[in-house]
């Protein structure tokens, strides 16, 4: 009996180790994940999110084509056509994809807007409005922006974001900035301080090889800023 209650003491022993062990491992490839994110989008227009955080920005001149939302629960909504999934953004470089207007490569606006011929936008009241001219005869489409508070459930490269649907409604008031875009606020040197420290850590719970793939990756990403 007493040689069962030490085995099951053994036993407990362990398992605490491997849960503090795989919690502090999982929790430091988390931080790896996020500051990787922000090397890698740091010089992104729209790189608003790291999955754990807002990103302070600063808005800077674009092109004609550009355009973004100023308040950060305002979005537009997009469908990802490789993905067939609806996501919604605050930022947008307009652009014709596939025979449509979209707000960057594959993700279409919705309701989808055809192209066929020359394009502008503005904002009317309450609505952003998408004018299409093909020869003399023009077509105007109102676009609804959505008014969103909840945490988003998936964010793609820190400028997509997935909702739960039920949460939205209609934006009644927002601004929207014309021929700019917002350009992340972030400290690369600060980053790769806290990104030297998180791989130092690792050191306790990955193997070597482990450890150098995430490396590699990491000032891969650094270099691709020069």
């Amino acid at each position: 009996m007493k040689k069962n209650k030490i085995l099951y003491s053994i036993f407990l022993v362990f398992i605490g180790v491997f849960s503090l062990w795989g919690n502090e491992g999982t929790k430091l490839l988390e931080d790896y994940k996020t500051v990787l994110m922000r090397i890698r989008y740091s010089k992104t227009s729209g790189f608003c999110h790291d999955g754990k955080t807002e990103i302070r920005e600063e808005k800077v001149k674009a092109s004609e084509n550009s355009f973004f939302i100023e308040q950060r629960n305002i979005y537009l909504k997009v469908k990802n056509i490789k993905e067939n999934k609806v996501y919604y953004t605050r930022c947008f470089e307009l652009q014709e994809d596939n025979g449509k207007l979209a707000a960057a490569a594959n993700y279409q606006i919705e309701p989808a807007v055809k192209i066929t011929g020359h394009w502008n936008f503005f904002k009317i009241g309450k609505k952003l409005n998408i004018t299409v001219c093909s020869g003399e005869k023009c077509k105007n489409t109102e676009i609804t922006l959505y008014e969103i508070n909840e945490t988003p459930k998936n964010i793609k490269d820190g400028i997509f974001f997935e909702f739960d649907e039920s949460e939205k409604k209609e934006a009644l008031n927002f601004s929207i900035s014309l021929n700019a875009k917002p350009m992340p606020i972030i400290d690369i040197k600060e980053e790769e301080a806290k990104m030297n420290e998180i791989l130092r850590k690792m050191e306790k719970y990955f193997t070597a090889a482990q450890i150098k793939e995430k490396k590699d990756a990491f000032y891969k990403a650094l270099a691709s800023l020069k």
